[in-house]
């Protein structure tokens, strides 16, 4: 049985979940771009700030699903429920559905930036840590500097 009161909270769920999205993918931004400057210090702020937001995010999954389940809607993807319900919640839903489609590819890119940053950093760490356990040699014997460090950076 749909209440005006149930339908409310779950339209209040599906805001919520769109600035969660966005607070993610900001976070998401914020890791690319702290990994790309070697911030170590920020990425770690934002993997932080980024596990508050996902338990955020888990609560409201959790709420919408024992809403939807509460409307009737339980095995409904968001295309389904708005076929099922009246024009004015139809007016209502698709803007929100669209919107946190939207959010939700903006998401999905940034981590995917993200992602692929943090993973160049380990590998150039991986390489500069192989290089220096196993220093490349000059052909006159002596070990030269792994080609991360400048002329400046080294002591003679």
């Amino acid at each position: 049985i749909m209440t005006e009161h149930s339908f409310e909270d779950f339209t209040a769920v599906i805001q919520s979940l769109i600035k969660v999205t966005d607070k993610i993918t900001l976070i998401e931004r914020e890791k690319a771009a702290a990994a790309a400057d070697r911030k170590h210090e920020l990425l770690d702020n934002c993997i932080q700030e980024e596990q508050a937001v996902l338990l955020q995010l888990r609560g409201l999954e959790q709420k919408r699903f024992r809403l939807m389940e509460g409307l009737g809607w339980k095995d409904l993807t968001f295309r389904q429920l708005l076929k099922r319900v009246s024009p004015e919640k139809q007016q209502i839903l698709s803007p929100l559905f669209d919107d946190l489609d939207r959010k939700l590819k903006a998401l999905t890119s940034a981590k995917e930036d993200a992602d692929r940053m943090i993973l160049t950093r380990v590998r150039e760490l991986e390489i500069f840590l192989s290089r220096s356990e196993n220093p490349s040699y000059s052909p006159d014997g002596t070990a030269e500097a792994p080609r991360s460090f400048s002329q400046k950076d080294t002591y003679v």
